[in-house]
């Protein structure tokens, strides 16, 4: 059934995307249960055409959050620098438990923005992912030698984030939008690297298929963030301008 490389990273890869998303899906449900429900502070504003955004304030939920941030932080280093070396079975059950982490972590970020628009980022984010797929595992596509520069433009991409976050400055839409053509070309880059070790016979075993599914799997959350702050902003600009 997972004979070959591709079929044990894509089988990886699409359990934890779908544990992530459905984890982010019952934080939401949960979350306009409770707001239905009265049992704590919680607001919410209704769009014209009838969606309900519920709005959590940051104060109530800041400390969980940070600890939920910090613990997904060293679980996705365990992995990464340990977990993906051990059996199927252990590095699976980790990266399960990270994508949990993950997936509460954004339905977090979402309650705070608009969780109304995380089905549509992610509609967009799996349909540009499948079409960066199909180029990047093109037989005659070697991205490879393309490495060195897709890392300094992430350095460029962390710097700049960093700075905003120390000024305190919101995220803009040429930042997400600079984010997101970044991550496209982290994506290309891990499926050219998944097509040319699916044709080395030495890489078709679990271990590889872990490695390069937590590879892509970043990069895709990464690009679903930067897919989703591009929605808001353009949501902001379109509000303002009427």
């Amino acid at each position: 059934m997972f004979e070959s490389l591709y079929a044990k990273t894509f089988a990886i890869l699409g359990a934890q995307i779908l544990i992530t998303w459905l984890t982010t899906l019952v934080l939401i449900v949960v979350a306009r249960g409770l707001y239905n429900a009265k049992k704590f502070q919680f607001t919410a504003t209704e769009s014209e055409s009838g969606e309900i955004d519920v709005h959590i304030p940051w104060e109530d939920i800041a400390t969980p959050s940070i600890f939920i941030f910090f613990f997904q932080f060293f679980i996705g280093l365990g992995l990464i620098y340990w977990g993906k070396d051990q059996d199927i079975s252990i590095s699976f059950i980790w990266f399960s438990i990270w994508s949990v982490l993950t997936g509460t972590l954004l339905g977090i970020y979402l309650l705070l923005r608009n969780e109304n628009h995380g089905s549509k980022a992610l509609g967009i984010t799996v349909i540009i992912t499948l079409i960066v797929g199909l180029i990047g595992t093109y037989p005659s596509v070697n991205l490879l030698p393309l490495g060195p520069f897709f890392f300094v433009a992430l350095m460029f991409l962390f710097s700049g984030y960093t700075i905003r976050l120390i000024l305190g400055l919101h995220q803009a839409r040429k930042p997400a939008i600079f984010g997101a053509l970044i991550f496209i070309g982290f994506l290309l880059y891990d499926f050219n690297r998944l097509a040319t070790l699916n044709e080395a016979p030495d890489a078709n075993n679990w271990k590889v298929a872990m490695d390069l599914s937590i590879q892509i799997y970043i990069d895709f959350i990464k690009f679903l963030l930067d897919i989703l702050e591009i929605i808001l902003e353009f949501i902001i600009w379109a509000e303002e301008a009427e």
